[in-house]
């Protein structure tokens, strides 16, 4: 558990390629959580770095471990042990978005299968310098750091994320990518429009940066045009020409609103914004989708139809979805048409072969809206330490449910509904929580969103934000 360093990566290889179990810790965690982490996994062996020895080095005594220091001169010498593709090499502890936190047990063909998703859809390069924003605690910053290693690539990492140094970085060390969340880019923006004006630069429609006279322009007023906008002939990149140089950024972590997409564009004008929707379990990212209007278009009535006779959410709340694209080779997507239908077909031993073929079927035709499945190398082994959670993530063929409501449109691209479990039963009404929340983030002036059920006499539940 070394803090956001090349230490951590150097530590993790080391363990992969001693066929031992790596286990992450969340350096955001308190002492009690890490704590938790470390007994629920048996672990014997902790590698630690000075700088967080004052705050975690006590979990070693307590649990009897074994301490490495990072950093520290050792005469041993490295064993050539082999490993199976198929066997595990990770416990990574999901963020607990639909309860606690679970580990999810990643084998090393879930990390290579990973690895080269990204590397075929973002495209990094050799010639690529990437910056770790994204913490490696998490899976999509591992995945992302063994997909651009792959590439071999240039490294630069960053212990902690903080907007001001992002961009300092990406000036000194000429960076061309890095992922994101949608909180990362709200500070990035802020962090660019607080820079002096001596900094700011304009750009011309390719992207160069030409000379400009007067105070940093105004990113929200230019990013309130319409969503397909691209950067204006003499679009702004206030923190100067270095920001230019950007080509691939990976963002993740939920949905970016159309706004911020805007800002985004008109601060890195010459890259290329992918979005990815991804989880835990399945070793991150399951679809990828290019971040502009004309890749996925308005969300198409007949899904919105689709979705509310489901009986998931009312046709009122599946006002508008979000389309995350298609899955990469050798990854698969379904969406399940209810969750009786997967529960009578599991208890009548009909899954295997023609249930399995239902699957496939609603995978390739429009409109049916149901839980979003995915099946291939990526899906996690299980869970740690806990079958009936495990049993419970998967249908017989393979399948993981991701616990989303999903339908694909006519070009087969994915479009999310929702969660299955965000919904508030109103009356005779489902509200679909997620969907009142992309329509609150589209007001001015709202940051952030959550809507919750609380307990109402009349109806049920009502919805409280």
């Amino acid at each position: 558990m070394p803090a956001e360093c090349s230490l951590f990566a150097e530590a993790f290889l080391a363990v992969l390629a001693a066929g031992a179990l790596a286990v992450p810790i969340n350096l955001r965690w308190s002492f009690s959580e890490a704590q938790g982490a470390i007994h629920s996994v048996g672990a014997q062996i902790i590698f630690i770095d000075e700088e967080v020895l004052a705050t975690f080095g006590g979990l070693a005594q307590d649990h009897g471990l074994r301490c490495i220091i990072l950093g520290a001169s050792s005469p041993v010498t490295g064993a050539d042990i082999q490993t199976g593709a198929d066997g595990a090499a990770m416990i990574c502890f999901t963020s607990g978005t639909a309860g606690a936190p679970k580990g999810a047990v990643l084998s090393h063909a879930a990390l290579h299968s990973q690895a080269i998703a990204k590397l075929l859809m973002v495209g990094y390069r050799r010639e690529d310098v990437y910056l770790h924003c994204a913490p490696l605690f998490h899976i999509g910053g591992m995945s992302s750091m063994l997909a651009v290693l792959a590439a071999g690539a240039t490294q630069v990492f960053q212990p902690v994320f903080s907007a001001a140094s992002t961009l300092d970085l990406i000036a000194a060390h000429n960076v061309t990518a890095f992922i994101a969340v949608p909180a990362m880019v709200v500070s990035l923006n802020e962090a660019a429009q607080s820079r002096p004006a001596a900094q700011a630069h304009a750009v011309n429609s390719h992207g160069e940066p030409s000379a400009m006279v007067g105070p940093a322009p105004d990113l929200a007023a230019q990013s309130a045009g319409p969503a397909h906008a691209h950067p204006s002939p003499r679009g702004v990149c206030p923190t100067g020409s270095a920001l230019t140089r950007v080509q691939r950024i990976l963002l993740g972590g939920g949905e970016l609103p159309e706004h911020l997409q805007r800002r985004l564009r008109l601060l890195f004008p010459r890259a290329i914004c992918m979005t990815a929707y991804g989880m835990t379990e399945a070793c991150s990212s399951i679809t990828f989708r290019p971040m502009h209007a004309e890749a996925s278009g308005p969300f198409p009535d007949y899904l919105r139809t689709s979705a509310a006779s489901r009986g998931s959410a009312s046709q009122a709340a599946v006002a508008e979805g979000i389309c995350v694209g298609h899955p990469p080779p050798g990854i698969e997507v379904a969406v399940l048409c209810s969750a009786a239908c997967a529960e009578s077909a599991v208890a009548s031993g009909g899954w295997v072969g023609g249930a399995e073929q239902a699957v496939t079927r609603i995978a390739t035709s429009a409109g049916a809206a149901g839980e979003v499945l995915t099946r291939g190398p990526h899906v996690m082994l299980g869970y740690w330490d806990d079958p009936a959670a495990s049993g419970r993530a998967f249908l017989p063929g393979g399948w993981l449910k991701t616990g989303d409501l999903g339908a694909f449109d006519a070009g087969g691209a994915l479009w999310l509904l929702g969660r299955l479990k965000d919904v508030v039963r109103s009356g005779s009404e489902n509200v679909n929580g997620a969907a009142v929340e992309r329509v609150l983030l589209q007001l001015a002036g709202v940051a952030g969103a959550a809507v919750v059920g609380l307990p109402h006499d009349q109806l049920g539940e009502q919805s409280r934000m």
